[in-house]
């Protein structure tokens, strides 16, 4: 794919720390990247599925890729024709394709946004697809959550070329010569490879109790009980402080860190026995970093996410999400308790105006953007 610009990498970030917007960034996937790099194949029970089947593309998609176009779609949401149609855009098929700015493979990956969504080489064919998938899902789900003008899809595809933070700078697909012909001819071709209509419905695949991906509610103490909650942290706009990072390679009292800690309690650690920090819980060899890559991380674990609130899941909020006033580093916090008139109590760490201290809300069971759940399997007895 063709970028306008390539994007940064802060180090900061990976540690869940802010920083001043970037702007007119060509992708923000190694910011925010909730993103890929582990294992492909681990099941995601209540990853969104589009309706786009293999038996729906139509002819001129080569016949070797629709085993892994099928999986990309069901990773992200979107139909295949749509997926299909956006490799005949970037690449023409061509699977050891080289654009003049760097990009390679069928799906035309920046280097440093391969590091984020993808495994291996880019010029695999089977990898492209999948970190295609991966990297549209994260898209779609900023696009859903943007409230700006035109379709979830066509948004996702103008920051696939664009870069999101274009997207965000501009509210809606940027005005780019290359960006608007870019969206325009995807359309063409998705008709052409079967799609039904240009604004598909995106569904949530109900988990299945035979899959290995099988939940409970999980536990909270009910009070603040983050073991750090006088140590260093860092300030908003201000300077990191020496023994600002914690124990589990976050920041103290930033909301990550304190749901790592309830991750950490529900799993059976403790402060001298942690089973999870930063740098081990993807086990892919990246950090699980900032609340807005938390989502990319339980499904390189291949851990259940969902739509419904349960005692001790992690309560996600992706980047832009107006539930938490469109800051575009995400928020996570915890479900401490569900309520039977369609809302839960979320507890947490840092969100406005406690800053890094410790709250409680209300909120309404459709406010986050998903739930992070723990596997039953992983519990403590």
């Amino acid at each position: 794919m063709k970028r306008i610009l390539a994007g940064l990498v802060a180090a900061v970030l990976a540690l869940g720390i802010g920083m001043a917007s970037l702007i007119g960034l060509a992708t923000t996937a190694a910011i925010n990247a909730p993103l890929h790099g582990g294992p492909k194949d681990q099941l995601d029970c209540s990853v969104p599925a589009g309706p786009g089947t293999v038996s729906q593309a139509g002819k001129g998609i080569p016949q070797q890729y629709l085993g892994d176009l099928q999986k990309a779609s069901e990773a992200s949401g979107i139909p295949v024709p749509w997926l299909a149609a956006q490799i005949r855009q970037e690449s023409g098929w061509n699977p050891t394709a080289v654009s003049q700015s760097g990009a390679s493979g069928l799906t035309q990956f920046m280097p440093g946004t391969w590091t984020q969504w993808g495994t291996g080489n880019p010029t695999d064919p089977h990898a492209a697809i999948a970190a295609q998938g991966r990297f549209m899902a994260h898209l779609l789900e900023l696009a859903k959550n943007s409230g700006y003008p035109g379709t979830p899809l066509e948004l996702a595809f103008a920051g696939y070329n664009a870069g999101w933070g274009n997207v965000q700078t501009w509210r809606g697909i940027p005005p780019f010569q290359e960006t608007q012909g870019y969206v325009t001819r995807i359309k063409e071709y998705a008709k052409e490879y079967g799609a039904s209509n240009d604004s598909p419905e995106y569904k949530a695949r109900p988990a299945s109790n035979n899959t290995g991906c099988e939940t409970t509610a999980g536990t909270v103490t009910g009070k603040d009980d983050y073991p750090w909650p006088t140590a260093a942290y860092c300030p908003i706009g201000g300077t990191c402080p020496p023994g600002a990072e914690s124990p589990q390679g976050f920041y103290n009292r930033e909301c990550v860190d304190f749901a790592m800690w309830r991750v950490n309690q529900q799993l059976g650690g403790s402060v001298q026995n942690l089973k999870y920090v930063n740098t081990s819980f993807r086990g892919d060899g990246n950090r699980l970093g900032d609340a807005s890559t938390w989502l990319n991380g339980w499904q390189v674990k291949g851990w259940p996410t969902g739509t419904e609130p349960r005692v001790g899941a992690v309560v996600w909020y992706a980047g832009g999400s107006a539930a938490i006033g469109g800051g575009a580093r995400g928020h996570v916090a915890i479900v401490k308790e569900v309520r039977s008139d369609g809302t839960f109590v979320e507890e947490g760490y840092n969100m406005l105006p406690n800053d890094h201290r410790y709250y409680t809300i209300i909120r309404a069971n459709n406010a986050p953007s998903r739930f992070l759940y723990l596997p039953s399997g992983e519990m403590a007895a």
